[in-house]
Formats: structure tokens, sequence, C-alpha cells
């Protein structure tokens, strides 16, 4: 039995939905970065909720994927380059690190924070807590 074709989104797909999310708060430009960045790096779920500001090379458009730092699939460490193609996503995700990184260079690039408000504004909680 032949195997069935997956459909991938293709870049004016992941673009316009990216530009349809909300854009007004901080944790709404995160939202957009992070789907943006999922999309031009192609990273799994568990590599974007872990992901540090550090791991990113916006220069040389790679990722430093640490297997110790980050979850990955069995753990493993890799380099992930943007993939060509996705310039047209760059500005969400370079505006939203040059917001970021202002606040705190430390800080993970998911928000785990419970109001719209940038990490220390607001009372902040650690993933699996309540």
């Amino acid at each position: 039995m032949p195997r069935r074709r997956r459909h991938y989104v293709s870049l004016a797909e992941a673009l316009q939905a990216v530009l349809q999310l909300p854009s007004h708060t901080f944790a709404e430009r995160s939202d957009r970065a992070i789907v943006a960045l999922a999309y031009t790096c192609g990273l799994r779920e568990n590599a974007l909720i872990t992901l540090r500001l550090r791991h990113l090379d916006v220069v040389a458009k790679i990722i430093g994927h640490n297997g110790r730092e980050l979850r990955a699939k069995n753990g493993k460490s890799f380099r992930a380059k943007w993939f060509p193609g996705t310039e047209p996503l760059y500005p969400i995700i370079t505006g939203w690190l040059e917001e970021i990184h202002a606040l705190s260079p430390g800080m993970p690039c998911s928000r785990h924070w419970t109001s719209s408000s940038p990490p220390g504004t607001a009372k902040s909680t650690s993933p699996g807590q309540p």
C-alpha cells in the first residue's frame, strides 16, 4: 500500500497564520515570534519550550541545540539553521528578540508568566507549578 502524501505548511500559509495572530501585548508578540521561529527552524515543541536566548545566533541564522540544556528528541545536540526562503518571518523573530533581550538576556524564549505583561512586572510561574 503506498504511503499517503503529507501536507506541509507553505511559507505563504505560515506567514499568513503568523500575521493573523494578535501583537498588541508583550505575550502576543512572544506567541507570534515562537510560531515564526518554529517554522523558520523546524524545531519540535519540547525544544521550543526550553529554548533560551543564548541558544540563538541571529547573525549566523542558527540555533545551537544542546541536548543537555534543551529537551530534545533522544537528548541529542545539533545546530539548526534557519531554513532558506523564510526571510519574511525574520522581522517578527528579530523584533521580538530585541524586545525580550532588552528586558532580560537570560530569559527563556517561551513565556511562563501569568499575564500579558513582560517578566518582572507580573507573577512568574514555572512550567508545572501552580
